[in-house]
């Protein structure tokens, strides 16, 4: 007998009753081996294994070194279970998984998917026509969490979505002729493309799903495993440093965990070699927008609109880096842009309703989170939008209604839970504002911004000396905050101590030289300080880094007004009310600025439109009217 492979011996002799490798070829024809690897799958792996029970001809696992009843599980229901040593290399494990198979094909499942038996018929015709070809196939990851980059709605309920509203997706090559030639690459995103395009090895998309559940529940196996990918990642690069390939994998996986700056410092180095990339200038805009870095964030997301214009996500980001610069008719512009695009995005819905609500287009605003909402329910972000949009139409107990559904959602931010609050405060519920904080606390029990958040609700009613043991006790557990330092500035200047304000808001610019609500801040402050000319220059300065930024106008027109300049004051006041149409403390101040020039007609024009923006400013406009309006004394 001559060796031919690992384990076959072909006979020289049939009558000598052995096998000869034609007789396995024939038998195996067609034939299929699920390879799947798995570590601490229990929960998903038995439902993996059974959707593709009655399609593989067998089921190949291989287990990495579970602690949980995953080789027991797979094994009941039928499969091969083998174990190998973990070695911080998927492609080893994957091989290991290969090596075992012993029919013709090979479909590759992770132990979290599943494929639907409706598609079983058509793996098979596949490899009847088409022999000589491997198959990508579309993995759909599901996800109740719109926000992430390229999500999509499903319109139909089916088996298969496990109840979940929607899913992001990509292509992977999942089915194989089962040589020993192929094999994966890459000890992290392993893949074999590789060694079938070294064997002339065609690959074809194909409209087969591989449904992915394991981003369906909240659990830490995603933490895990971004750490997990990250330190591979470091190691693949640092055999291979100029890989622009692994470097996007390891910026977002740092990204993913947190660390932004290293992210952008990985994604900086390959951009300033002039790679023209919308997927780098994302990951970098997106990196920028975490450390606060507003003005890069959109000069990096514009590239990336400009290269890829049809991406709607990519108009999404773009219009929340222009949001948090002030910027919110540009960001709306975006929207819009995007929306041309996909009219069915839940998040370009609702970040069109924040736009709409920040200049004043409540009507608008209501029609977009109301279309956001019929798509996606469960966005706590939407829910707290049309609390202000109903809140800005005078109806509290709609606003309440909407915030107390996010209670019952998971995965609430805490920049809503903020929001929440100050809606709660201004409708004068102190109670539901200290509900909001249980829940909170509930949600994020070890996040120290929680001390933050009780700061501010202390704050918001009105307890400054708890607010500020909060925020000094913030500052104290840790590194400087801007925000913290920011609160604790308003406070001091609610008191009229504005030397212990300014002290507070010039350090939180000093933090954060790019947030521009900061700014604002410390050019307010130096006004009430008699700073006067350092006020105005500084505000001045705001005004040409920021240019839509309303409230640099409505502070610089109040400077003006306080030293009797109320001829240049309406000019900026003026402009505030154009940009930010939704704040009605602009209208108030155009109107006082309005009687001091004796232009009586036109305050009381501001008045009645700041009554329709905010009805809690009834009281002040009816007071100003009525001094406007009284009969003149004989």
């Amino acid at each position: 007998m001559i060796p031919l492979r690992k384990g076959i011996f072909v006979a020289n002799d049939r009558e000598a009753g052995i096998i000869d490798m034609h007789d396995i070829l024939i038998r195996n024809k067609g034939t299929i081996s699920c390879c799947m690897i798995a570590r601490n799958e229990e929960e998903f792996i038995a439902s993996a294994i059974g959707s593709v029970k009655d399609l593989a001809d067998e089921i190949i696992v291989v287990d990495t070194g579970s602690d949980d009843r995953t080789a027991s599980v797979a094994r009941a229901c039928g499969a091969k279970v083998y174990h190998a040593l973990w070695t911080d290399d998927f492609s080893a494990a994957r091989n290991a998984s290969l090596a075992g198979a012993t029919k013709e094909w090979i479909l590759i499942l992770d132990a979290d998917e599943s494929i639907a038996s409706d598609d079983h018929g058509r793996i098979r015709e596949l490899i009847a026509r088409y022999p000589d070809s491997a198959f990508l196939f579309e993995q759909r990851t599901y996800s109740n969490n719109s926000s992430i980059f390229g999500w999509k709605r499903i319109d139909e309920e089916s088996d298969v979505n496990h109840g979940a509203l929607g899913y992001f997706s990509n292509r992977q090559v999942r089915l194989f002729r089962n040589d020993g030639a192929i094999r994966y690459r890459g000890h992290v995103h392993e893949n074999v493309e590789h060694d079938l395009r070294d064997n002339g090895i065609s690959m074809s998309n194909v409209d087969i799903v591989v449904h992915h559940y394991g981003r369906l529940e909240a659990s830490d196996r995603v933490s895990r495993k971004s750490m997990l990918y990250l330190s591979l990642g470091k190691d693949k690069l640092s055999h291979d440093p100029e890989n622009t390939k692994y470097i996007y994998e390891i910026a977002s996986q740092l990204l993913e965990i947190g660390h932004a700056e290293e992210a952008a410092e990985h994604i900086e180095k390959v951009l300033q070699t002039g790679l023209r990339s919308w997927e780098f200038n994302n990951l970098l805009g997106l990196a920028y927008m975490k450390l606060g870095r507003k003005d890069d964030a959109v000069v990096c997301l514009r590239a990336a609109v400009d290269i890829e214009s049809n991406n709607p996500d990519l108009h999404n980001n773009l219009g929340v880096a222009l949001m948090e610069d002030g910027k919110a008719g540009r960001a709306l512009d975006s929207y819009r842009e995007g929306l041309l695009i996909d009219g069915d995005n839940a998040n370009l819905l609702r970040n069109a309703a924040s736009a709409c609500c920040s200049l004043g287009m409540i009507s608008e605003a209501d029609d977009y989170i109301r279309q956001s909402l019929a798509i996606d329910p469960f966005m706590p972000q939407s829910h707290a939008i049309q609390a202000e949009v109903l809140f800005r139409k005078g109806d509290f107990a709609g606003a309440d209604s909407a915030l107390k559904k996010i209670r019952f959602l998971p995965g609430t931010l805490l920049k809503v839970y903020l929001k929440s609050l100050h809606l709660y405060v201004q409708m004068g519920m102190i109670e539901e504002s200290e509900m909001v904080l249980e829940n909170a606390i509930r949600d994020y029990p070890e996040n120290e911004g929680l001390l933050y958040l009780s700061g501010k609700i202390f704050e918001l009613k009105g307890d400054d000396e708890k607010a500020m043991a909060a925020l000094h006790g913030l500052i104290a557990s840790g590194s400087p905050n801007s925000d913290v330092l920011n609160s604790l500035g308003c406070i001091y200047e609610r008191r009229g101590e504005f030397g212990k304000a300014l002290e507070y808001f010039s350090e939180s610019h000093r933090l954060s030289p790019s947030n521009v609500q900061i700014s604002v801040n410390l050019g307010i402050i130096k006004g009430k300080a008699g700073m006067n000319d350092e006020a105005e220059s500084h505000l001045r300065q705001v005004i040409a880094e920021h240019e839509s930024c309303g409230a640099a106008y409505n502070a610089l027109g109040c400077i003006l007004a306080s030293t009797g300049r109320f001829g240049e004051a309406m000019e900026f006041l003026v402009k505030a009310v154009e940009l930010e149409p939704g704040k009605s403390e602009y209208y108030l101040n155009v109107g006082l600025a309005c009687e001091k020039l004796n232009l009586f007609s036109k305050a009381i024009e501001f008045y009645e439109c700041m009554v329709r923006v905010d009805p809690k400013m009834a009281a002040a406009a009816k007071e100003r009217l009525g001094r406007l309006l009284a009969p003149a004394s004989s």
